[in-house]
C-alpha cells in the first residue's frame, strides 16, 4: 500500500507520455485520493507537482483535474517542500511557475 501513490502517479506519467492525458488524469487522480487515504503528504506532493506541471504544459489539452487549476495544484505541493526543505524540487517548482 505504502507503494501505490507513487505507482499510480508513474502511471500517469507514462500515459501522459504516450499521449493519452485522459487516462494519465484518470491515474492522477487516483493517486491523489490514495496519498490522502495513506496520509503520504511527501508523495502527494510529488502528484501535485508532477501534475501542474503537466497541466502547464505547452501540449496540454486539459488545465483543470476535480476543479482545480494547474496553478494550484503547484502551490499545493510548495509547503511539504519548503516544510521538508527539499531544495532541488523547489527549484524546479520555480522554473515551472516563471514559464
Amino acid at each position: 500500500a505504502q507503494c501505490r501513490t507513487e505507482s499510480y502517479k508513474l502511471t500517469g506519467e507514462y500515459y501522459w507520455l504516450m499521449n493519452k492525458q485522459k487516462k494519465a488524469l484518470t491515474w492522477w487522480h487516483y493517486a491523489i485520493k490514495e496519498g490522502e487515504r495513506l496520509g503520504a503528504r511527501l508523495q502527494l506532493a510529488g502528484v501535485y507537482f508532477e501534475l501542474g506541471k503537466r497541466l502547464l504544459g505547452p501540449g496540454s489539452k486539459y488545465r483543470v483535474l476535480d476543479g482545480i487549476i494547474a496553478e494550484d495544484y503547484l502551490e499545493k505541493a510548495r509547503p511539504v517542500f519548503e516544510e521538508m526543505k527539499l531544495q532541488f524540487y523547489l527549484d524546479q517548482l520555480s522554473q515551472v511557475t516563471r514559464g
